[in-house]
Order: C-alpha cells, then sequence, then structure tokens
C-alpha cells in the first residue's frame, strides 16, 4: 500500500485516495493465498477499478497478471538472495531455520519462536510492490495499444 502510494506521488505527483483504498482492499483479499488466486483477485479487481474508470478492463486485468507474475518473480529472487547472504554472513545452516520454541530472553514461563530474519522477507515485498508498481501503467499501455482501445 505504501509502495503504490509513494510511486504514484513519484508518477503523478498526486496520491488518490480511492487508489491507495482499492490497493489495500486487494492486498487485504489476496494475502496469504495461492499464486493462482492473487493473479485472479489482482485481475479482477484491476478489471472492475479500469470499468469504473472508464479504461479497457481486458488491458488492465492483462497487465495486472503480468505486473504481479513479475513483481513476484523479483521479490522472491531478492527474498532468496537476502537468506542465502543470511546464512553465508552469519554461517548458520538449514537447521537453524527449523521453528523451535524457546524460553524468552526475559521472561521463562513464555515460550517464543527461534526464527531467522524478517528482513529479507521485508526487502522481498517491497521488491515484489515496486516492480508491480512500475511495470503496470507501461504494461497497460502497451496491450491498449495492441488491442486498439481507444478509451
Amino acid at each position: 500500500m505504501a509502495t503504490g502510494a509513494g510511486y504514484q506521488q513519484i508518477a503523478t505527483g498526486e496520491i488518490k485516495a480511492s487508489n491507495v483504498l482499492w490497493n489495500s482492499a486487494t492486498g487485504f483479499f489476496s494475502t496469504g493465498t495461492s499464486f493462482m488466486k492473487m493473479n485472479a483477485i489482482n485481475a479482477g479487481s484491476a478489471a472492475i477499478q479500469a470499468y469504473t474508470e472508464d479504461r479497457d478492463p481486458l488491458a488492465a486485468a492483462g497487465s495486472s497478471v503480468i505486473a504481479s507474475t513479475t513483481g513476484s518473480a523479483v521479490g522472491k529472487g531478492v527474498e532468496k538472495s537476502g537468506r542465502w547472504l543470511e546464512t553465508t554472513v552469519t554461517g548458520k545452516n538449514d537447521n537453524w531455520y527449523k521453528y523451535s520454541l524457546v524460553p524468552h530472553k526475559k521472561y521463562d514461563f513464555i515460550s517464543t519462536g527461534d526464527k531467522r530474519s524478517s528482513l529479507p522477507s521485508i526487502f522481498g515485498n517491497i521488491s515484489d510492490a515496486s516492480t508491480s508498481e512500475i511495470i503496470n501503467p507501461r504494461i497497460e499501455k502497451m496491450l491498449d495499444k495492441k488491442l486498439g482501445s481507444d478509451k
């Protein structure tokens, strides 16, 4: 959501509240779903938003799927690279990644999970969202020309 709003500010000089709310709702419904469901939700959302804004829904849906797929691939690559760096720099092996309960540092009566850093995942998500936001309008324009839409 923040990445989309930031890109919108840079690209157009303004942030539309309707776009931020639309992106938030789409993200809410597609979070934690499979890859195919995520693309279906994104495509449907993009088509409905394009229809309400008098743009070509087919081009918007197609560009959304292409941008989501590309963004997902870039984000996963960044995350995996971060995980590789984490294990290389820290010298910890795959066994370290197995989730196990350990006593809390301050409170012995609380068990907490010993898990890996969340930074690679955060950078992967930012890369995913940035890539999608940057290429989506370009792909939509290209598809509009190919489909012959005048909208």
